[in-house]
């Protein structure tokens, strides 16, 4: 990610209330809301092994020696960075039932992973 220090003076950096997922998905969505154009660029190759550093996902988990206590804690801490990022950008432009649904849904993918990980 490259981002001129001038904007991130203007527009802000990373909310510290993200801890480990949504940081940057948040900053992404301040930039844009600000006016500015989020630009991929695919010619650039980098081979990611998603969920390598969690264990939490089936395809990199022979990568990774996480603990089950700390597989608990990355599930925690992404769907808390899913709450806290729709409370922060979205929570006020919806009803409470719409707003209810949402959240509810979030609550019940925590639940189905951590169910996951416990079989």
């Amino acid at each position: 990610m490259f981002i001129k220090k001038d904007l991130l003076d203007k527009v802000g950096y990373f909310d510290e209330d993200y801890f480990f997922y949504g940081e940057d998905l948040d900053l992404c969505y301040c930039f844009k809301e600000a006016g500015y154009k989020i630009i991929y660029t695919p010619i650039t190759k980098i081979i990611h092994y998603k969920g390598a550093s969690s264990g939490i996902k089936s395809h990199s988990q022979h990568l990774s020696k996480a603990s089950i206590d700390s597989k608990v804690k990355v599930i925690k801490e992404s769907t808390r960075a899913m709450t806290l990022f729709y409370k922060k950008h979205y929570i006020d432009s919806y009803p409470k039932i719409i707003n209810y649904t949402v959240l509810t849904a979030i609550w019940l993918i925590s639940k189905i992973r951590l169910l996951k990980i416990q079989l």
